[in-house]
């Protein structure tokens, strides 16, 4: 991950995939009259799937695997929730074959490292994971679009080679803006049924070689996951 300093303090932040992943620690507290506080350690994000649908907000979740766990009675570190509200479905545009799409329903990126813990007889971690290997990586991307004309069928018969897929969201209330950048595109389905009533939809899957979030925003940095 990288981050720019811009004017008016404006920072722009580039997440890439990358060959070694950064681990990290998990803080998960319960406090009482006896503090609870259990540390899971030697973390890796597994999995990240971004999604928006009609309607709704961005939204991510992450399935993360780790190497250890400790507690303690100590007090827990102390966190601030964040107060920037999320972006919405009406302020994202999605871009295919290299044109945008006006009527999206639902659009998903999903990437997973496949990570697997191994054990070893004899480990000096006793029953936990001794460490986390990456596996080949995936990403996979999916779109609900409602069809207008027959463009797309023609740009999906006449496009054999990779292309790009990109979602750019545009924050209504200031200038915050957020990049989903997918490279080396490929179409893996995209059927066009026929419906008798309801509009015609059409649900593309594809997967990417590459993929890079760009944040554009006032906080000066994030942490690496």
């Amino acid at each position: 991950m990288t981050a720019s300093l811009q004017t008016g303090a404006v920072y722009t932040h580039t997440l890439s995939v990358a060959n070694t992943l950064p681990s990290f620690t998990i803080e998960a507290a319960q406090l009482d009259d006896t503090n609870f506080v259990r540390w899971f350690t030697g973390c890796q994000v597994d999995t990240l799937d971004m999604s928006v649908e009609e309607e709704g907000e961005l939204v991510a979740s992450l399935g993360i695997k780790g190497t250890g766990i400790e507690a303690s009675g100590t007090s827990a570190t102390s966190v601030s929730i964040s107060t920037t509200v999320p972006y919405m479905f009406d302020e994202g545009v999605v871009t295919l074959f290299g044109g945008t799409i006006a009527r999206v329903k639902s659009m998903k990126v999903s990437i997973n490292n496949k990570l697997k813990p191994l054990t070893y007889i004899q480990s000096t971690e006793g029953r936990f994971p001794y460490e986390i290997v990456p596996g080949w990586r995936e990403i996979e991307l999916s779109c609900v679009a409602v069809r207008t004309d027959k463009s797309w069928w023609d740009k999906i018969k006449t496009t054999p080679s990779a292309t790009t897929f990109n979602v750019a969201f545009t924050r209504t209330t200031s200038t915050d803006t957020l990049t989903i950048n997918c490279t080396d595109v490929n179409i893996e389905e995209a059927p066009h049924p026929f419906m008798e009533e309801n509009e015609q939809e059409v649900e593309f899957t594809l997967t990417a070689q590459s993929c890079s979030i760009t944040v554009v925003d006032a906080i000066p940095y994030y942490w690496a996951v």
